[in-house]
């Protein structure tokens, strides 16, 4: 709690300090004493400033989308204070605190359901796409945990968006190469059924071998 406190806080305290306080009064003095485009203006930089790189456009446009609003409410806060910046340092800093909360909630959740399906034995049609594949059992077993883990509508299927999530993150754990997106992408087209979306675990299965091995 301690840590999230602190950072919580450090965020706070920066991201309001550079874009309440400079950006703003910034655009303010460029635009000719325009309140109204100081606000907008630092909200879609504060939107944009939250874009990540290998990240998809559509994750980024709603990232960016909801950090704008944001922007706007602190920018708002700000103004209605009579520009005290600390009042929106305080109000960042909760924002932070809660969205820390309750993804340590989530993914506490999502652990745990993990686990149960890691440690539930194989369904008859899963058993059966394994005897084709023919993949040693400590890679199937390490492909279970990951697969669950980011099976995040817990429907024991994976979407190409969790896909990548999670070769992006077994890459971290083992100091592997990430494979290239399109890689990536390519493998789950190719073992994907035809006009699907999402791949069952056998599917997984194949596309780990192919872009690990």
């Amino acid at each position: 709690f301690i840590r999230s406190f602190a950072i919580a806080s450090l965020t706070g305290f920066c991201e309001e300090l550079v874009f309440r306080r400079i950006v703003a009064s910034l655009i303010y003095r460029f635009t000719g004493g325009d309140i109204i485009t100081a606000l907008f203006g630092q909200a879609a930089l504060f939107g944009l400033g939250h874009a990540s790189n290998g990240t998809s456009s559509t994750e980024n446009g709603i990232v960016t989308s909801l950090q704008a609003v944001n922007g706007l409410w602190f920018g708002t806060l700000y103004l209605l204070s009579g520009g005290d910046i600390v009042a929106c340092i305080i109000a960042h800093a909760i924002y932070d605190l809660q969205v820390f909360f309750f993804t340590w909630l989530a993914a506490n959740e999502q652990i745990e359901y993990a686990e149960s399906k890691y440690l539930e034995p194989f369904d008859n049609e899963t058993t059966r796409e394994l005897q084709q594949v023919r993949t040693p059992r400590d890679i199937v077993q390490k492909c279970k945990k990951l697969f669950f883990t980011f099976d995040y509508d817990k429907n024991a299927t994976i979407s190409l968006s969790e896909i990548r999530k999670g070769i992006a993150y077994l890459a971290l754990e083992t100091s592997m190469a990430a494979p290239p997106q399109s890689a990536v992408d390519a493998a789950f087209k190719k073992y994907s059924e035809p006009g699907s979306d999402r791949l069952t675990f056998g599917q997984f299965l194949n596309v780990f071998v192919a872009l690990t091995v």
